[in-house]
């Protein structure tokens, strides 16, 4: 991958702050400069800090996600990483106006009756203004700043080249995908500065949460909104954050943390697009213990995949399995045997079970306790997890500040059980049988070659081991055979444990059996006669 020409100017920006702050041989690691004047020595956590909030919001989210990534960093970079703060001075009306009118195409008062000139939220990507439109309804105005798109899409191009040449010049880099780290990141800011995915966004959270009649989420004004501009219904409600207010208006914290955690934990584990930013200033605290979500700018989606392997997470720390859980952190390190985790793992994941399975869960600790502990035993997490982990433990202090007993996993714990008492779906049936079909075919294709493989080293004392062969030929076919049986069993066993459950309560009811269980029990008694005829059993 080349370096980005047209990126030369900012590029000089970025070295040259970076090495006054005392980071420029980071730059030289990443491929970035050469003959830079610092040392590891010379840069501290608060000097990386304060390099990253100069150079503006693409570096302030880097290090923002770099601060949750406590199996990359140690402690004291990562806390000093969390306390980064964008610094973005609020541009005035006079020039926000313009583009307001230019992505409305025509003049603003023909949609509204009032915008108020002082914004009532401003960060790096845009600024939000208290408006009513004409028939007096009132609204807020998300507006795309003209300033900085240019420079954060120079940002993100020369991130992309640093973490291809990182991970090309250090193996031990590549193993924690920084070309995926920044992909990620990417994907976030460019999906900020187009509003139109944002107004998407809230349209599918309202139709996700259309179950739930204590939630609310602001209407949105498609015909007025576009990518630089979007228009949503203004809620006025309390912050959680604010307790007097919160009893001034006798408000039940703990009724309002439920509502929200259910909430929550319904789009992760159902509907798998979540809000990736549940902080205290996007959620309200509404009358009669109801709960609004605001700003939909960054959601996360997950795939079926990482939902069941969440749903894992879950289950171990509910069940009380340590081994269930150094398993799946071992695949989600991407190591090759995830059957069999090292002692030292499995004892790390033993500690990590008795101090947080019990109630009163603190979650932002255990994900921090998790990132340790891959450190610690050289694993690697995927990026995306990031996201979801960040998301999960924000959504937990925010609860907490509803109700100081809030336990994340008391209320995971109903999605657990309704989890191991469904049916799967259909979508889900297709898909697991499809994996395992592929594995037990792949072993079956294998296997033979394996064991004309192993006889062959054993005929040629290559093996130590014992046996007697009367004929190596024979045993040969005979090993052979028996493998593509096994094979053609695992197909069978997947079939019987994915279809099941669904053909045995299908059919009519005859002697109060659904039909398709007395199918199974005559299929089963045939299958033991079979199996007992064909093994002389």
């Amino acid at each position: 991958m080349a370096l980005p020409l047209r990126d030369a100017r900012r590029l000089a920006e970025i070295v040259a702050t970076f090495t006054r702050f005392g980071g420029g041989w980071l730059l030289e690691r990443a491929g970035l400069g050469a003959g830079l004047s610092n040392s590891a020595g010379d840069l501290t956590p608060v000097k990386l800090r304060e390099a990253l909030e100069a150079l503006g919001p693409v570096f302030v989210k880097l290090g923002q996600i770099l601060s949750t990534r406590r199996d990359l960093i140690d402690d004291l970079w990562a806390d000093a990483l969390s306390q980064l703060r964008a610094q973005v001075t609020a541009l005035p009306w006079s020039e926000m106006e313009a583009r307001a009118e230019a992505a409305l195409g025509r003049p603003w008062r023909e949609v509204f009756s009032e915008i108020l000139p002082e914004p009532i939220g401003s960060a790096s990507i845009g600024q939000v203004y208290a408006a009513k439109l004409l028939d007096g309804t009132d609204v807020v105005i998300k507006i795309t700043r003209p300033d900085q798109e240019e420079r954060i899409q120079a940002d993100l191009r020369l991130l992309e080249y640093a973490a291809a040449r990182a991970a090309a010049l250090s193996p031990g880099v590549a193993r924690y995908q920084p070309a995926a780290m920044v992909r990620e990141l990417a994907r976030a800011i460019r999906a900020e500065f187009d509003l139109t995915e944002e107004a998407e966004n809230t349209e599918e959270m309202a139709a996700n949460f259309a179950g739930f009649p204590k939630v609310r989420v602001p209407k949105v004004w498609s015909d007025y909104s576009s990518r630089d501009l979007m228009v949503q219904e203004r809620i006025f409600g309390t912050p959680p954050s604010d307790a007097a207010a919160l009893a001034a208006a006798g408000l039940d914290g703990p009724a309002l943390a439920t509502v929200g955690a259910e909430a929550f934990m319904h789009s992760l584990l159902v509907e798998r697009v979540f809000h990736a930013d549940p902080h205290p200033g996007n959620l309200f605290a509404l009358p009669d213990n109801h709960m609004a979500f605001i700003d939909f700018g960054m959601v996360g989606r997950l795939t079926s995949a990482r939902q069941r392997e969440l749903m894992s997470f879950l289950k171990a720390i509910v069940t009380a399995d340590p081994r269930a859980f150094a398993k799946l952190l071992l695949r989600w390190s991407g190591a090759e045997n995830t059957l069999t985790p090292p002692a030292s793992l499995e004892a790390a994941a033993g500690r990590f079970i008795a101090r947080h399975s019990r109630k009163g869960l603190d979650l932002s600790r255990a994900i921090t306790d998790i990132m340790e502990m891959v450190r610690e035993e050289d694993l690697a997490l995927p990026p995306d997890l990031v996201l979801l982990f960040k998301a999960m433990a924000t959504a937990d202090g925010t609860m907490k500040l509803l109700d100081p007993q809030f336990d994340s996993i008391s209320a995971a714990k109903p999605f657990v059980a309704r989890d191991l008492l469904a049916l799967p779906k259909p979508e889900e049936l297709a898909a697991r049988l499809s994996d395992f079909a592929g594995a037990a075919t792949a072993f079956g294709e294998e296997a033979p070659e394996l064991l004309r493989a192993g006889l062959t080293r054993l005929s040629e004392g290559k093996l130590r081991a014992e046996v007697s062969l009367a004929s190596g030929g024979d045993i040969a076919r005979a090993l052979e055979q028996a493998a593509r049986r096994i094979a053609g069993g695992l197909v069978l066993a997947a079939l019987l444990l994915t279809m099941g459950p669904v053909l045995a309560m299908a059919g009519p009811q005859v002697a109060g059996l659904p039909l398709g269980s007395w199918v199974g029990i005559f299929g089963l008694i045939g299958g033991v006669w079979h199996i007992s005829r064909r093994w002389k059993l």
